[in-house]
């Protein structure tokens, strides 16, 4: 380190002195200016090299809590709101009591302005949901299951709603009835459609009046689950281990291809394959390639594998991170480039680490998570995929703690706190003054960002965009 700090000074004294005219003759004969600057330049390399190894210890106010907002009764809660173009938020709960702590099943979708004051709710009783909240054109959208605690009186259904943005009002509502209760697949919208999974249909509504454009009939084996992801017209399905293209042309859906795990698994998890999951996270970078991740476990090591297809349903490759713990499915962002970014979790106080690959699955760098004090913080760890800043920095939400990485690889600041300020979260978003927001375990919390906005030409966090729309 020395040798590099004199190489460098002698290498700024160089330049001043091979100045030219005026300036030259002016730092040559000034030896004590020119020593002071030269030592000035030794303590701002010396600052440099330590920021790059620690985080800017300057910054910090960088990670404080702005405000929270406590989300009373939920027994359940989205994992990341909505944003829209003046900052206002949107999320829904889940709780089984009410305010007076009565039994009661409530489904409700809930506005925030930027500095977290209530704008308004909208309760939807006897009902749960997906807690996705999706935004677009000044309205907010969701998926209820209605009728889920009236005995035999009523049929449950599955109800679309539009929201009112700005005051929670049913701008329209479509449903579907059924005789059961059935899974849902969390809504999307493209080409100015709202589609949604409800059990083996695939079904697209008009976004501004709810008509139903279309309803795509899966093959009897193929149940829709997990996750949903659009690239123009083309639509993306994960269902247990396989992905599902449709395409949506006039109106009409019709499948173009499946590719299951039996075409993209190795060999040795083939081989000792003892179980596996899709992750409910589909990434689609700008060239239409598709990303996602799974658990295998073989009968001696546990991995989370990235794969990646590519439009045609062709195999790209496969990359392997092993853990050392149960395989958390922390999901995958992308950067302008198609740069990918995500995350492995350790085992309690085993070292996590945040990794970047390159759009062709080679591995740019990793960091692990040894920069928190974790002998004062518990369970400090990586859960969740990054989220991705218009200047390219990387933020990364753990449990007590939150920290900025640059692009490179490198740490630009950190914050840790107790529990009383920093909440244990979900995934992360950035409003629209640069800050982070992320909603935890019974309230939601707003965090000091460098004022950098969300990357809109990346699939920049979990639903790829601020609105949650999960397409481009």
């Amino acid at each position: 380190m020395k040798f590099s700090k004199i190489a460098i000074s002698l290498l700024v004294s160089a330049v001043i002195f091979t100045g030219c005219g005026e300036d030259e003759e002016k730092d040559t004969s000034n030896k004590e200016g020119s020593s002071q600057q030269n030592e000035q330049n030794e303590q701002n390399i010396e600052e440099q090299e330590s920021n790059e190894r620690m985080g800017d210890v300057t910054k910090k106010n960088r990670g404080v809590m702005l405000w929270n907002y406590k989300l009373d009764q939920a027994y359940d809660q989205s994992k990341v709101p909505a944003i829209d173009e003046q900052g206002n938020i949107y999320f829904a709960i889940y709780s089984l009591r009410d305010a007076d702590n009565k039994e009661r099943a409530l489904f409700t979708v809930t506005s925030l302005d930027k500095d977290g004051k209530k704008r308004w709710s909208k309760g939807f009783e006897n009902s749960s949901g997906n807690l996705k909240v999706v935004y677009k054109n000044h309205k907010i959208f969701v998926v209820v299951t209605d009728n889920i605690m009236t005995g035999n009186s009523s049929e449950p259904k599955i109800t679309v709603y539009a929201l009112n943005s700005s005051d929670g009002e049913v701008k329209w509502s479509s449903s579907e009835k059924h005789t059961f209760l059935v899974s849902m697949l969390s809504p999307a919208i493209a080409n100015n459609k709202l589609y949604v999974g409800i059990r083996k249909k695939l079904l697209s509504y008009d976004l501004e009046n709810g008509q139903v454009k279309d309803r795509y009939q899966l093959t009897n084996d193929n149940e829709i689950s997990y996750s949903m992801s659009i690239f123009k017209n083309h639509i993306y399905l994960l269902k247990d281990d396989c992905l599902v293209r449709v395409d949506d042309i006039d109106d009409k859906m019709t499948k173009s291809w499946e590719i299951c795990s039996d075409s993209f698994m190795d060999k040795d998890s083939k081989d000792n394959f003892e179980s596996m999951k899709v992750v409910a996270k589909l990434a689609i970078d700008s060239q239409e390639n598709i990303y996602f991740q799974g658990n295998v476990r073989t009968q001696e090591k546990e991995y989370v594998t990235n794969y990646s297809i590519n439009k045609h349903g062709e195999f790209r490759w496969r990359k392997k991170m092993y853990t050392s713990y149960i395989p958390m499915l922390t999901g995958l962002t992308i950067d302008k480039n198609n740069n990918i970014y995500s995350s492995v979790t350790g085992k309690r106080r085993e070292v996590g680490y945040l990794y970047s690959l390159s759009s062709d699955g080679d591995e740019r760098w990793r960091l692990d998570n040894s920069y928190f004090d974790n002998t004062k913080i518990l369970e400090m760890d990586y859960q969740n995929s990054p989220t991705i800043a218009s200047n390219g920095n990387i933020y990364n939400k753990v449990n007590y703690g939150l920290s900025s990485v640059k692009n490179s690889g490198n740490l630009d600041w950190k914050h840790t706190s107790d529990n009383s300020e920093m909440i244990v979260s979900h995934y992360s978003t950035i409003n629209t003054d640069g800050n982070i927001i992320a909603i935890g375990i019974g309230e939601i919390g707003c965090y000091k960002g460098d004022g950098t906005t969300l990357e809109s030409n990346g699939w920049s966090k979990l639903y790829g965009n601020a609105g949650n729309t999960s397409s481009r």
